[in-house]
């Protein structure tokens, strides 16, 4: 841009892949970084699953949240997530 160049629209448009990515990661990351205090979500023979169902219910609330804030309101995703959640208990 100081060269007075037209900059390379790709750049942004794989920023913008990038972040989506990043805010679709931000439950199940923080939900990783706090199960590491609680030993009931990983001293299991089968800690993974838990934690695979966990992750894909906070992928879900987050795409529920992405959705409501674009106005887009499609309550069907929160009582899956919420059942995952419930089976895992």
């Amino acid at each position: 841009m100081r060269a007075g160049q037209v900059p390379d629209p790709i750049y942004g448009q794989r920023s913008k892949q990038r972040r989506a990515h990043h805010n679709y990661f931000t439950l199940p990351v923080l939900f990783i970084l706090i199960s590491n205090h609680h030993t009931s979500t990983y001293a299991q023979q089968h800690g993974w699953a838990g934690l695979a169902l966990i992750s894909v219910a906070a992928v879900s609330i987050r795409h529920f949240f992405n959705r409501s804030h674009k106005g887009v309101h499609h309550h069907g995703v929160l009582p899956v997530s919420g059942r995952s959640e419930i089976q895992r208990g």
